[in-house]
């Protein structure tokens, strides 16, 4: 019975939160030229499931966002850049849970740590930019600029939108109102054992 609450548990949160990324992500800051953007934050919702649930449960939810990425926007060139550009590149949100709530890194006496979990966002963002510097540089190499080659050229160019993407989820996280939020969803399994996020 605790097992099947469980499941039910983390279904529901999945789906909440890769519902809110989705949302977040039709919220573009800045839109480069030859794709990539800068959203509202919409890599949170999916990297606070893997912090409370796990890595695999956080890679599959990113796999799911990524799916519905796709379908949102879809340019298919071939089915390794599909895998770099909407598997990998959102599989690597769930890095998160390994600083989460179920690894070393996350707990300690006082609960939730924002450290590591400042720390697995910008892992995970640093496995997109290199699943996009892959997809940039090989498949996407015409767009290089003049006097380039082209892996300096897509790792800069993914960096101009990647890192700002990184930066406003944890400016969003220093927020004392989204902590506060937080705490409130936090699943209750961790609520019971006084877990809370840090302010």
């Amino acid at each position: 019975m605790t097992k099947t609450k469980n499941n039910i548990r983390r279904l529901t949160y999945g789906a909440i939160c890769i519902a809110l990324s989705f949302v977040l992500s039709c919220f573009v800051c800045f839109k480069m030229p030859n794709d990539g953007t800068i959203t509202l934050g919409s890599m949170l919702p999916i990297a606070m499931f893997s912090y409370w649930f796990g890595p695999v449960y956080g890679i599959l939810s990113g796999i799911v966002f990524g799916l519905l990425q796709f379908v949102q926007s879809p340019y298919f060139l071939s089915w390794p850049q599909f895998f770099c550009d909407y598997i990998w590149a959102f599989a690597g949100y769930g890095l998160v849970g390994f600083f989460g709530a179920h690894s070393p890194f996350g707990l300690g006496e006082d609960g939730l740590k924002e450290r590591p979990l400042f720390a697995g966002i910008v892992v995970a963002g640093l496995s997109r930019l290199v699943a996009a510097t892959v997809s940039g540089a090989v498949f996407f190499a015409e767009y290089c600029w003049e006097g380039w080659s082209v892996w300096p050229y897509s790792l800069v160019y993914n960096m101009s939108y990647i890192i700002p993407d990184v930066a406003i989820c944890i400016l969003i996280l220093c927020l004392p109102v989204v902590r506060k939020t937080l705490n409130k969803i936090m699943p209750k399994n961790l609520k019971g054992k006084d877990k809370e996020i840090e302010a």
